[in-house]
């Protein structure tokens, strides 16, 4: 995914283009990181999604064999801003 990219089924190319690029700027009304160039991820020639890498997994390769780190992969997938603080319910 990091490396080498994601490939689309050419078929929906667009359609996943589109909704992918309309979800990274929605992403919950946060900002994305200043380290993601969202120009990247999606090339115009290209079938494939390339994501850079986490900060965490730039600094460590192996970070993601902790249990804190899969932890937070499990709750959150490779975007952190998904964390969201669990909250008692009125009802």
């Amino acid at each position: 995914m990091f490396r080498d990219g994601i490939e689309i089924p050419p078929s929906s190319h667009d359609i996943l283009k589109f909704n992918i690029i309309a979800t990274l700027n929605s992403s919950n009304d946060q900002p994305a990181p200043p380290s993601v160039d969202q120009s990247n991820i999606i090339q115009p020639d290209s079938t494939k999604l390339r994501f850079p890498p986490p900060e965490s997994l730039k600094r460590d390769k192996f970070l993601w064999l902790s249990d804190g780190e899969f932890a937070r992969q499990t709750l959150a997938g490779l975007n952190p801003y998904c964390i969201q603080l669990v909250k008692v319910s009125d009802d």
